[in-house]
């Protein structure tokens, strides 16, 4: 999950009176505010708008963290990293004048293994295949997707496309060991 301005973390916790029980990370310069529990639950209370906003907010993550489980339990991590990659177009993505897509934020490969429960090496590995793929490509330090619609079917989990790049993948990861151990 890649939270955006305005976010809440720890709001379960404070309305439910338990401790914290979330952490975050920060991949690009953030401002953080701590209100303390007492404030938000006089706040919520006093300002419907404010109580309504909460609830989208955690409403919101809940369906996020439902899918993402849905998503860890279902499905390849090659289809699992195209599923994120669209999501991070239709969130952050600036259609640019060729049709790409350049994500206009700034994440790692490991930010990407942990989004999907899988290791930093598939990842790098799978972002790799889709360079070679002509999916993606990095231009001056974000990431570009150059065929949305290749993406796309990779996400949707396109049995005959995923297939054929698995193969690929396999190719590609033995001629990897082959350079390894030569």
């Amino acid at each position: 999950y890649i939270a955006e301005k305005g976010c809440l973390i720890g709001e379960a916790s404070c309305i439910l009176g338990h401790p914290h029980s979330t952490s975050a990370v920060a991949i690009v310069d953030t401002e953080v505010y701590c209100i303390p529990h007492v404030e938000l639950e006089a706040g919520m209370k006093a300002d419907w708008e404010l109580t309504r906003t909460v609830m989208r907010m955690m409403c919101r993550k809940n369906s996020i963290s439902f899918n993402q489980v849905l998503e860890l339990s279902f499905t390849q991590s090659v289809q699992r990293v195209a599923q994120l990659v669209v999501h991070l177009c239709n969130q952050y993505g600036v259609k640019e004048d060729t049709g790409a897509v350049r994500i206009d934020i700034r994440f790692t490969h490991q930010d990407v293994s942990s989004m999907i429960n899988t290791s930093r090496v598939t990842v790098s590995n799978v972002f790799s295949l889709f360079a070679d793929e002509g999916i993606l490509e990095k231009v001056n330090g974000l990431f570009v997707v150059t065929d949305f619609g290749k993406l796309e079917s990779l996400a949707s989990g396109e049995e005959e496309l995923a297939q054929e790049l698995l193969a690929q993948g396999e190719k590609y990861l033995a001629a990897a060991q082959a350079a390894w151990d030569g």
